[in-house]
């Protein structure tokens, strides 16, 4: 069980991921199974083509600058 800070009492039952996507899948809920348990990546293509965007920094920088942070919250 988690306590919040507002003393309310949540319960979490572990559902293997297998059975929500089934059980989603037979109440017509398959769109929602794919976005709980889907891959994540976006892919930005077309909004570089339709806007010239890009992003001000790589992924790999901005995980860089996220972790550097975290390290130095921890101080």
């Amino acid at each position: 069980m988690f306590h919040s800070p507002c003393r309310k009492t949540v319960d979490i039952l572990p559902i293997p991921q297998s059975w929500l996507e089934t059980a989603l899948t037979l109440v017509g809920k398959r769109a929602i199974a794919q976005r709980l348990c889907g891959n994540l990546q976006v892919d930005i293509s077309k909004t570089r083509d339709l806007l010239g965007w890009t992003p001000p920094v790589s992924v790999d920088e901005a995980l860089r600058q996220t972790a550097a942070a975290y390290l130095q919250a921890q101080r």
